[in-house]
């Protein structure tokens, strides 16, 4: 869990890593230089349970590449889940998401996520549904796909297993703020395993805001130009791939806003 000035989320997400049903875990929280009360209350947590460890950048990073990375760096585990400081697990996510890895020998997983803007959405979600449905489907994806499109709505979804990661780690130039992690599952899809499975599994709620980063569409569009620029040569197809993220961002926001002002009213 990478976390900069998320102080007034982390109780939620702390404690959604505790509440899960799967126990044998470890949570890796790296402070990134907060000036907020993060490490206070960090700190009253690890005092309190021993699977939770703090660690603290020495000058910001202005990206949570770093804070991932050396958060990986200090994990045990045979395998490796992603949570950011504002988004909260569904109690079973680990459970069920790590039974079907095991079951299906699978080295990649990832789920979908449900969009809240207040804590008393999850709870009035969690009240209907307190188990996860276990007759769900998957889709395999591999590199051209998710070039296409980046599946993985949110790294608070992702779940893999240690030996696939080997030497890959997020992407820390500044430059590539909330696109990191999307060259980071291309990165091991490329060179360490072939295909992620994509779970039809609501694990993870994301917590969404007027001002974040991933928010605005034409960012995104201008981030993601920037991954195809760093990985391809042949322009044409970078211009393909620009062309038909940003149709696919129109698409997608229109439908976004339409939906969130209905759930808004």
């Amino acid at each position: 869990m990478p976390n900069y000035n998320g102080g007034k989320y982390l109780n939620a997400s702390i404690n959604s890593v505790i509440n899960q049903s799967h126990t044998n875990w470890e949570l890796i929280i790296v402070d990134d230089c907060s000036t907020d009360n993060s490490s206070s209350i960090i700190k009253q947590f690890s005092n309190i349970d021993s699977r939770i460890k703090l660690y603290v950048l020495e000058q910001n990073s202005g990206t949570p590449a770093t804070p991932r990375n050396k958060g990986f760096n200090k994990t045990r585990g045979d395998y490796i889940a992603f949570l950011d400081s504002d988004d909260v697990w569904h109690p079973r996510k680990l459970e069920t998401q790590l039974k079907f890895m095991m079951k299906y020998k699978s080295d990649f997983s990832f789920t979908n996520v449900i969009p809240f803007y207040n804590e008393s959405d999850i709870n009035s979600y969690l009240l209907d549904n307190p188990t996860l449905n276990v007759d769900f489907r998957k889709k395999r994806i591999n590199y051209d796909y998710l070039l296409r499109k980046n599946f993985v709505k949110s790294c608070s979804t992702a779940l893999l297993k240690r030996e696939v990661i080997g030497g890959t780690r997020f992407n820390n130039d500044p430059s590539f703020r909330a696109v990191e992690d999307y060259i980071f599952w291309l990165d091991i899809l490329k060179t360490n395993c072939k295909v992620a499975d994509w779970l039809d599994l609501n694990t993870t709620f994301y917590r969404e805001s007027d001002s974040s980063i991933s928010s605005s569409k034409m960012f995104m569009v201008k981030q993601n130009y920037k991954v195809y620029n760093f990985l391809f040569q042949d322009q044409k197809r970078k211009k393909l791939m620009v062309w038909y993220k940003m149709l696919s961002y129109g698409y997608y926001s229109i439908k976004h806003i339409i939906k969130h002002k209905l759930i808004r009213k």
